[in-house]
């Protein structure tokens, strides 16, 4: 629910909770209960109507036990590999050959390490440090005081980089 409907997660008292604890069987058959921190504006009451056409395709057995089942690649299981690549937003193997031919190019490794890491977006900005929740004095670019400093600002943005 966080995030495909972020203002009914927002509003939310369960944002904790299982589903047995938003959900009751009523003559077996599944009810959910959504609870609400005030009462919904007209507008919000139309999101709930779309949450519950979602959550109305689930399926759910009182006499099946509840167990985890990994989607992604079935025919291989679960890998941290695969878990790691579907957070990032690809499938395993999707983005492979592109990194050997990267780690495959004749420079110094200095240079081909900091490549990779503006690549991945992993310097130490002031924008990444704030998101690994680091206080920083300000998140504005010490050479030109303008723009957020991030890797694509120093990098192709900046104009005194």
């Amino acid at each position: 629910m966080k995030r495909v409907f972020p203002r009914l997660f927002s509003l939310s008292v369960s944002k904790v909770s299982t589903v047995a604890e938003v959900g009751a069987w009523n003559n077996n058959v599944w009810v959910w209960k959504f609870g609400w921190r005030r009462n919904l504006f007209e507008w919000e009451k139309n999101l709930v109507c779309l949450l519950s056409h979602e959550v109305q395709g689930v399926s759910l057995n009182l006499e099946k036990e509840d167990s985890w089942e990994w989607r992604e690649r079935e025919e291989v299981g679960y890998s941290v590999k695969a878990g790691y690549l579907r957070l990032r937003g690809g499938r395993v193997g999707e983005r492979e050959g592109e990194f050997m031919k990267f780690l495959k190019c004749k420079v110094v490794p200095s240079v081909q390490i900091t490549t990779w890491r503006v690549l991945e977006n992993k310097l130490a900005t002031k924008a990444n440090l704030e998101k690994r929740g680091i206080t920083v004095v300000s998140s504005v670019c010490s050479l030109c005081g303008v723009e957020e400093e991030s890797c694509t600002h120093l990098f192709f943005e900046c104009r005194f980089a």
